[in-house]
């Protein structure tokens, strides 16, 4: 678990590095008024939503995939079925995470886009390392860099 959390780390993080340079994120998010310092600003712009968003994804993705996992043993459909069966989980999950997320970015099309690539993208790393860790990564140094590269100036 330890070896995972820091490739993911190293990962997600230099994705988000780059991310501040580039202007480049799957999506933003809303401001939220802080007072605190700009670290604590951009943290917990960050922190309580990637913890919080990302398990509640991540308690239906394991409910269905439990269900896949039960469905392929029980009629011996194998490893690929399972796999297949797993992708139409994370468009699931996706539309779900969509649907979610339309209170904050109900009037534009192109952030709900970017949230159902977001969500897809990170469904799929769950579902083919067994771990939510690097999708809960990604999610944190997203939405960190994102405020970091709105909020600077270059």
């Amino acid at each position: 678990m330890f070896r995972v959390f820091i490739i993911s780390i190293l990962v997600f993080g230099g994705i988000g590095i780059i991310q501040v340079f580039t202007n480049f994120a799957f999506v933003g998010i809303p401001q939220m008024p802080f007072q605190v310092t700009p670290f604590g600003e951009a943290f917990f712009s960050a922190e309580p939503p990637a913890f919080a968003e990302t398990m509640m994804i991540i308690f239906v993705f394991s409910l269905l995939m439990g269900l896949v996992a039960w469905f392929t043993s029980k009629f011996k459909l194998g490893k690929t079925t399972y796999f297949g069966i797993g992708v139409l989980v994370c468009i699931m999950v996706s539309i779900l995470w969509v649907g979610y997320h339309s209170i904050v970015y109900g009037n534009s099309e192109a952030k709900l886009i970017s949230t159902f690539m977001f969500s897809f993208v990170g469904s799929l790393i769950t579902l083919l390392l067994g771990s939510f860790i690097p999708w809960y990564t990604f999610h944190f140094f997203n939405n960190l860099f994102f405020h970091l590269g709105s909020s600077a100036t270059f």
